[in-house]
């Protein structure tokens, strides 16, 4: 999927990124119409169009015609409940409606809907046709890193390495600098500059995790146990209040301005999977593997310090907003439990993240993103796009212990 990203072995499935995939079109769980649908489809379809236009005695006509077609269609019922609060009440948002209305009806299950229309895989999200010639050294700088590897585009970046804005994008360059097909000697450079900027940025931004720690583990091996130099280094790296400065929301559309303003042709796509290469999963997979690694090896009172030292930067990563900082920061808290002796601790590590593989369950049963309200569903991306947690938590029932206020 992110060929440039190592995942841990507990992400190769690629689930933690598919629904964020599937926000902007990437990924298809459609189920065609079948013969007998189609008029139900044709009903419904009308129906979902005069709602979204505001024309509700229309959209009345059409849902009672998609009814008498098709009596027990959740759709349908779902269609009725949004028509009534779009009358009721007005004032309250698209997606606010469409949750109160999925929750009143128990929450049906849409992910094999045979009424709502089939989405298209998307293209290839890295045209390597584009022109980095755009008279912005940072919008170049952005391309280069959203294209595929390749020689030129690397040593257009190191040359402006230390431009790069936000400075998280640093991640991206060097997930960019991982790939086996750039030039032995680039890449060896590319180590030595990334390396420099990296302790430049642990000074520029104190309060944040993800620098040292790459700096620290960028380049070890994953078999490789750690040392006690490590373990010092790790508890410093673990006394920092943050995992990262810059929000997601703010990373993606500071990308998305720079790829609009030059026209390219899937800006959505390429802002949003630059970010997602910018989050700093190595760290997290290094953390992981070594751990393993040192476990044979490390006396009871180191492997108690590694412990705490896991615990603390994940529980940071995982307070981040999304699905994948979630699931990356869980597991280190389980690790860090797991040597600490801790059961308390890890059960609560495992109930963050047992609410994180739920919501996640819960947003892909009500299956938004191929309801033909494109209101909705633009509201629903921009909410996930800001705090994906935040607003994945809101589809989990109303009385669920596992529920947090958005």
């Amino acid at each position: 999927m992110l060929t440039c990203i190592r995942r841990p072995p507990f992400l190769r499935s690629g689930v933690p990124l598919a629904l964020g995939l599937g926000l902007l079109g990437i990924a298809s769980w459609a189920a065609a119409p079948g013969a007998g649908d189609t008029l139900s489809a044709e009903h419904f379809s009308r129906a979902c169009a005069t709602l979204e236009s505001g024309n509700l005695d229309s959209a009345a006509q059409d849902i009672r015609a998609l009814r008498e077609a098709n009596p027990e269609s959740p759709e349908a019922k779902l269609l009725e409940s949004l028509l009534t609060l779009r009358r009721e009440r007005p004032s309250l948002s698209g997606f606010d409606a469409f949750l109160q209305a999925w929750d009143e009806l128990g929450r049906p299950d849409f992910s094999d809907s045979r009424l709502l229309p089939k989405e298209n895989a998307s293209e290839d999200t890295r045209p390597d046709e584009l022109e980095l010639r755009t008279g912005s050294s940072e919008t170049e700088l952005l391309l280069a890193l959203s294209l595929g590897p390749d020689a030129t585009h690397g040593r257009l970046i190191l040359r402006h390495l230390r431009e790069l804005n936000p400075p998280e994008f640093i991640f991206a360059a060097d997930s960019f600098f991982h790939s086996e097909s750039l030039p032995r000697k680039l890449r060896a450079q590319a180590s030595d500059t990334v390396r420099a900027r990296l302790s430049e940025l642990t000074l520029a931004a104190p309060k944040a995790m993800q620098y040292p720690a790459l700096l620290l583990l960028e380049g070890s091996s994953p078999d490789a146990p750690f040392t006690p130099e490590d373990l010092k280094a790790l508890e410093a790296i673990a006394a920092l209040p943050d995992w990262r400065e810059t929000d997601f929301h703010t990373l993606y559309h500071h990308a998305l301005r720079h790829f609009e303003a030059v026209s390219h042709p899937q800006p959505t796509q390429a802002a949003y999977m630059l970010v997602v290469e910018s989050m700093a999963n190595e760290p997290a997979y290094l953390l992981f593997k070594r751990t393993e690694a040192s476990e044979a090896v490390l006396s009871p009172v180191e492997l108690r310090r590694l412990g705490e030292a896991l615990w603390r930067i994940g529980s940071r990563m995982a307070e981040e907003s999304t699905l994948l900082e979630r699931m990356l920061g869980t597991r280190l808290m389980q690790d860090g439990a797991r040597l600490v002796g801790d059961e308390v601790r890890s059960q609560q590590a495992s109930a963050i993240r047992e609410e994180g593989a739920a919501a996640m369950k819960a947003v892909s049963r009500a299956n938004l993103l191929r309801w033909p309200l494109r209101s909705t569903r633009e509201a629903f991306k921009e909410a996930m796009l800001r705090d994906e947690m935040a607003c994945m938590l809101r589809f989990l029932p109303p009385d669920s212990s596992l529920r947090k206020a958005p």
